[in-house]
């Protein structure tokens, strides 16, 4: 388990900060996106404070770092991602593909009114180590005819801050090295560690930061109890499974007994 850390030790690769940082600040959050994309993004972005979709009791609810939109309704979902399985990511972008289209497309709504989307991966580890880039960009193309696209807007990005390869622009560079090394080295970054230090220094976010940790803390207690609850429970099932089993046994044992001495009975009548 990773050790807990203090509000003050946190960096804008931690969870808590980056969602705060740019929940807070669509304009640098814009500009963050600018350099993901490689374009610039016409008008102001709006961003989503509490961006959590839970659509039923059943299913999965999911929760976005980062929702915004632009003035085109193009919607954004950056997630910073520290470690995890790069196995389990494509089906999670899926995943949280499919809720930003039920939260954008109203009940009733026709399916053309979908706007193009982004799900955004900043990973602290190489997503894909034998190639080794910096930046993954993924589109529903045609397999026979790859130069063939699906057009249904929906756009997959992976980014790496551990690539090996000469494939980033000077701006992404920066953005990489500030995220690994704390060192800022433009524009971008600057801000973005301007707004870290302010945070750390004001306390703006202290007390929901340690809220937050003491009901994940909580919770974290609540699930060992209820393992070893489990546990527990499974033990029991596996001990009366155990028992019965042996009673089972006993039980063929005499009855193979019984036959062998039935068997010898016959045989002395039969002598």
């Amino acid at each position: 388990m990773a050790e807990r850390k203090t509000y003050e030790e946190l960096t804008f690769c931690d969870d808590f900060m980056f969602c705060k940082v740019l929940k807070n600040d669509p304009d640098l959050c814009k500009a963050l996106l600018e350099v993901i994309l490689g374009h610039k993004i016409r008008g102001h972005v709006q961003l989503r404070k509490q961006a959590s979709i839970d659509h039923s009791a059943l299913s999965h609810g999911v929760r976005f770092d980062v929702f915004a939109m632009d003035k085109n309704g193009i919607a954004y979902d950056v997630e910073m991602q520290q470690a995890g399985s790069p196995k389990e990511l494509p089906k999670r972008s899926r995943y949280q593909q499919s809720m930003m289209d039920l939260e954008l497309l109203r009940p009733g709504e026709a399916y053309g009114r979908l706007r193009k989307s982004y799900v955004i991966f900043i990973c602290r580890f190489n997503m894909y180590p034998q190639e080794g880039l910096h930046k993954y960009s993924f589109r529903n193309v045609c397999r026979e005819l790859p130069k063939l696209e699906l057009e249904d807007g929906a756009e997959t990005i992976f980014l790496c801050t551990k690539g090996k390869a000469d494939d980033a622009p000077k701006e992404l560079q920066n953005l990489f090295q500030y995220m690994e090394e704390q060192a800022a080295g433009d524009a971008l970054t600057e801000r973005i560690d301007a707004a870290v230090q302010q945070a750390r220094i004001l306390g703006k976010w202290r007390k929901e930061y340690m809220t937050l940790q003491d009901y994940m803390q909580k919770e974290r207690q609540e699930g060992r109890k209820e393992e070893r609850a489990n546990t527990l429970r499974e033990k029991k099932r596996a001990d009366a499974a155990e028992k019965r089993a042996d009673n089972e046994r006993t039980r063929a044992d005499a009855a193979e007994a019984k036959i062998k001495e039935l068997e010898a009975r016959l045989k002395e009548l039969g002598g």
